[in-house]
């Protein structure tokens, strides 16, 4: 009975032994398994990169759209003009000097219409912004959006958001909600940045990227050319080469560097409100 018992127990660990080694993978085996997963990796990282891209891109326009919502509101409360660039005047204004005062960001941040410009990566900034993007002009850290301030050396008119003194030492301030006759056609917010230097084709901004953000945006000359210096104001294209806007009326668009360099559809309003 015992040596009956000992051979089925010998010949059943036989039999595990042999379906265990049916079971195992060869280094063969492994080898093409890694491979595979390898191959599906590289696959599926092109898409997981856009994939994040997308989702800074809907970051940045729900940022635009929260700012948007603060200037309107900040309009509400002050007889439907919007606020000011500046709450002095221009530089070259004797009779009300632009400093010490506040601009724009400040004005809508201490009154709480919008959060603390001093909160850092909130709406103030757009994802795509580096740490060694981010410029302090003023004191203030800025995060990658801005205003349109077109100045003397641009043909056209007055900003949507102006200062509130003219060069007479005249009250004039931002426009008012009610007078914009073209709110879906004018930037209100958007993207900005400044070049990075050492780049000779100017065509080529936008695929050079952005060293670092600014306060405001000007409009390009009527060559569709922005100005040429490192300084320089412009649309911040850090989208996949486009820069989002939001518009007066609220709505938000992606814009690439042909449509604003020609300012398409008046967009920096130069001609008309």
């Amino acid at each position: 009975m015992s040596k009956l018992f000992y051979r089925s127990a010998e010949k059943l660990g036989r039999q595990r032994s042999i379906s265990l080694a049916c079971r195992a993978f060869t280094l063969v085996e492994m080898l093409v398994v890694i491979a595979v997963i390898a191959i599906l990796a590289s696959l599926m990282l092109p898409s997981i990169g856009r994939a994040k891209q997308k989702a800074r891109g809907v970051k940045c326009i729900s940022n635009l759209r929260q700012m948007n919502l603060g200037f309107v509101t900040y309009a509400n409360d002050h007889a439907d003009q919007l606020p000011p660039l500046n709450t002095g005047g221009t530089f070259r204004n004797p009779i009300k000097p632009h400093d010490p005062t506040n601009w724009w960001y400040r004005v809508l941040s201490d009154a709480h219409y919008l959060p603390d410009i001093s909160v850092k990566r909130g709406i103030w900034r757009c994802p795509n912004v580096a740490p060694e993007d981010l410029d302090s002009p003023f004191g203030e850290e800025m995060e990658g959006y801005g205003v349109v301030e077109n100045l003397d050396h641009v043909t056209g008119l007055d900003s949507l958001i102006w200062y509130a003194y003219d060069r007479q030492g005249q009250k004039r301030g931002s426009y008012r909600l009610s007078a914009i006759r073209r709110p879906a056609q004018l930037w209100l917010i958007g993207d900005v940045g400044v070049p990075k230097p050492n780049v000779e084709d100017l065509e080529k901004y936008p695929y050079g990227g952005y060293y670092r953000t600014d306060i405001s945006t000007f409009p390009p000359d009527a060559l569709g050319i922005w100005d040429s210096r490192p300084s320089a104001k412009q649309p911040g294209f850090r989208h996949s080469l486009r820069a989002n806007v939001t518009y007066a009326d609220g709505h938000v668009e992606s814009k690439d560097y042909r449509s604003l360099s020609s300012n398409e559809n008046d967009i920096f309003g130069l001609k008309s409100k």
